[in-house]
């Protein structure tokens, strides 16, 4: 993939004058500070070309988050899989974060989505950090 290639979800003109991968995911929708939230490879790209994309959509009517794994085949993301998702979010505090570690666990941080109790809430995915184990 190389430094060259730019990602982006808004239509339109890319911000910089290079080469770029532009990619719509038809599910994300956009309400304040929400949309895509973060994106980040898979550690092993080349042998495991995945691009995990943590955004906000609408789930029957109400504003959810989600990480979805996609394989990359040099031109479009492909094959979405669903790692986690009806996460509450809300047009404010989404914050997300992802990071991979070299033990192959994907760490997710998840906002409070406008809910100040649900990080005191166990049964709440919001206000967490989560953790998932990567099969590959």
């Amino acid at each position: 993939m190389g430094n060259r290639t730019r990602w982006k979800h808004q239509p339109g003109r890319p911000r910089h004058r290079c080469p770029t991968t532009t990619v719509s995911i038809d599910e994300i929708k956009s309400r304040a500070e929400g949309e895509v939230l973060v994106m980040v490879l898979h550690p092993h790209f080349s042998a495991n070309p995945y691009v995990y994309i943590a955004y906000d959509y609408k789930n029957e009517g109400d504003y959810k988050e989600k990480i979805v794994r996609h394989s990359f085949n040099g031109s479009e993301l492909a094959n979405p899989l669903t790692l986690i998702g009806n996460i509450n979010a809300s047009g404010i505090h989404n914050g997300c974060h992802l990071l991979i570690k070299p033990d192959l666990k994907l760490f997710n941080t998840t906002g409070d989505a406008s809910n100040q109790s649900d990080p005191r809430n166990n049964a709440a995915l919001n206000g967490k950090i989560l953790r998932l184990n990567l099969d590959q």
